[in-house]
């Protein structure tokens, strides 16, 4: 495995991502900022580095767990906004989609990165 994908340098790496995304935040039109967040972009990263962590830590990749998990849940909504609400206004409907991933990639990311430091401390 590359030596970068080392979980101190993932951490580092997400920060380095964050403050880049936070300065190009601030170069945006006005209009442009309330609609800018953080998680949009560094998404696609955090599966990065869950696919790797996971490859190092356990020995398997959790990207396919991911990616069920993910269908899943867009059904479960659906079916959700649909029985609650009666119809499922589109826009609505992937903004609270969109949320809910990014969601459940931070939380894999913290039970690796947890598990990772539990086990290289004991």
């Amino acid at each position: 495995m590359l030596k970068i994908f080392i979980w101190p340098y993932q951490l580092v790496g997400l920060i380095v991502c964050w403050l880049s995304l936070f300065l190009i935040k601030h170069c945006l039109p006005a209009k442009w900022k309330q609609k800018f967040h953080y998680l949009d972009f560094l998404l696609i990263y955090l599966i990065l580095v869950i696919q790797v962590l996971s490859l190092q830590f356990l020995k398997i990749s959790l990207l396919p767990y991911f990616l069920f998990a993910a269908a899943v849940l867009g059904i479960g909504l659906t079916f959700g906004l649909a029985l609650v609400k009666g119809e499922i206004i589109q826009t609505k409907f992937w903004r609270f989609y969109w949320r809910l991933i990014e969601l459940l990639a931070v939380s894999t990311y913290i039970v690796l990165i947890v598990l990772t430091i539990l086990k290289n401390f004991s």
